[in-house]
């Protein structure tokens, strides 16, 4: 979803490689916390490597970032309202 929101339209054998690619990666620096900058690094290695644009490589490590920091705010404030509500 993030490639075609960005204009890209990969084949899904390229979608597959990019994923499997940089999960190799995840896995060989899994000793850096939030593997900040890691992940950045290896979706843009491998976004050069596949002739697709370096920003776009950027980016989607950088999308799902924001969207798991949303959804996180998210599950923190419903359990906040949850745990305001008056038992009984």
């Amino acid at each position: 979803m993030i490639l075609v929101a960005l204009n890209l339209s990969p084949s899904p054998w390229t979608a597959f490689v990019i994923e499997g690619a940089t999960k190799v990666v995840g896995l060989a620096f899994f000793f850096i916390p939030a593997q900040v900058g890691a992940a950045e690094g290896a979706y843009t290695a491998v976004f050069g490597a596949l002739g697709l644009p370096l920003a776009a490589g950027f980016a989607v490590p950088f999308i799902r970032r924001l969207r798991m920091i949303a959804l996180s705010a998210a599950g923190l404030l419903a359990m906040w309202s949850i745990a305001r509500r008056p038992s009984g």
